[in-house]
């Protein structure tokens, strides 16, 4: 399709700005198709025809585009560069009221966010939902994005309740733009489980998930696909409650939709895995949980290698279902491989150390326990 629209657009005569026109729309399409180093070079030479022939708005739209694909690909500063550019250029140009300041605003708001400033992050924000809102700029869009952005830094500055306020707004616009079943309003809606969750508001959380289920009951490649998250989050939750069946079920699910519409031989998360292997170990059925961790296990070794965090989780797995069946030395081999794992890339180390030292009582290590 994309290549279809881009001969399209070469038919056209080239003549005058109809190239950096026809250069800025197929750089827009490639960018909906997560093409980014194939858009941004189209969208540097047509900002720079746009500048040339003094087209504020293109030359704006095109710094936008910019700052956005470098978002899209990490490169921070780049991003931070092009949403700085086009915020002094769209201030002296529009006026602090115009849509185009909003748009910037609402860039350097992610950017914040990235940076783990959060505080500063929701203040862009807020200015971005101020313009639209006080000057009535057609941008529903802008809003959506810029409510649920909010929701996320309120969710990590542990305000719930301010995040789900800012979550029902953009699921409330959404619905009114986009419809209910729409892939945009569904995964706002996930969202809003997720946040039930973190605030240990875990039956509200499943409330949600389950309220999903018939809005995705279609055959379709989106909704199949949200199936799978929604099913996956549903699983761990019912894990937080306790109820490991269900829970079981849950993500056996997530993976069952996985394959297909993948293939059997589709490559499901590692994690997804780990979480349905620890599900077997609360149920007692050691030999499922033992099949499946190897299988993640054999996943993160060819995606990320041996010392990946992740190998923490089939660690500390093994180790249970080792002493389960009275072999200590082996489970204790694999909780200080998890020890060594999580001091290489900071993280978990606390919980790591605890799980050797209950190791090692259950082996009757008492004093290396101690020492631990």
């Amino acid at each position: 399709f994309l290549l279809l629209a881009a001969a399209d657009l070469i038919a056209q005569p080239d003549t005058g700005e109809n190239t950096a026109d026809r250069e800025f729309e197929l750089a827009d399409s490639l960018m909906g198709v997560r093409a980014f180093d194939q858009a941004i070079p189209l969208l540097l030479e047509a900002s720079s025809a746009y500048q040339q022939n003094n087209n504020s708005a293109r030359y704006v739209d095109c710094l936008i585009l910019l700052a956005n694909s470098y978002f899209q690909q990490y490169q921070w500063e780049m991003c931070k560069e092009y949403a700085d550019k086009s915020l002094a250029y769209s201030l002296k140009e529009f006026g602090d009221q115009s849509l185009y300041v909003a748009r910037c605003y609402l860039i350097l708001g992610r950017y914040q966010q990235v940076a783990q400033k959060n505080k500063e992050a929701l203040q862009y924000f807020q200015q971005t939902i101020d313009i639209i809102e006080k000057n009535n700029h057609d941008d529903r869009k802008s809003l959506i994005e810029a409510n649920n952005y909010s929701a996320r830094s309120y969710y990590i500055l542990s305000n719930s309740e301010k995040s789900l306020q800012s979550l029902q707004k953009a699921i409330e616009i959404s619905i009114e733009l986009h419809g209910v079943e729409a892939p945009g309003t569904i995964n706002l809606m996930i969202n809003k489980g997720v946040i039930y969750y973190g605030s240990s508001q875990l039956k509200k959380s499943l409330e949600v998930y389950q309220s999903m289920l018939p809005v995705l009951s279609d055959t379709s490649l989106h909704h199949q696909s949200l199936l799978i998250k929604l099913y996956n989050n549903m699983g761990n939750t019912y894990l937080a409650l306790g109820e490991y069946q269900s829970a079981l079920a849950s993500l056996l699910q997530s993976i069952a939709i996985n394959e297909k519409i993948n293939g059997k031989n589709s490559k499901v998360s590692p994690n997804s895995l780990f979480v349905i292997a620890s599900t077997y170990v609360l149920l007692g059925k050691y030999d499922q949980a033992e099949g499946v961790l190897e299988k993640g296990k054999k996943l993160v070794l060819e995606l990320f290698g041996e010392n990946h965090p992740l190998m923490v989780s089939y660690a500390y797995d093994m180790a249970t279902i080792l002493m389960k069946q009275d072999k200590y030395e082996e489970a204790l081999a694999h909780q200080r491989k998890a020890l060594e794992i999580s001091y290489q890339n900071g993280f978990d180390v606390f919980r790591s150390y605890g799980f050797l030292v209950n190791t090692l009582i259950e082996s009757a290590k008492y004093e290396e326990a101690l020492e631990v």
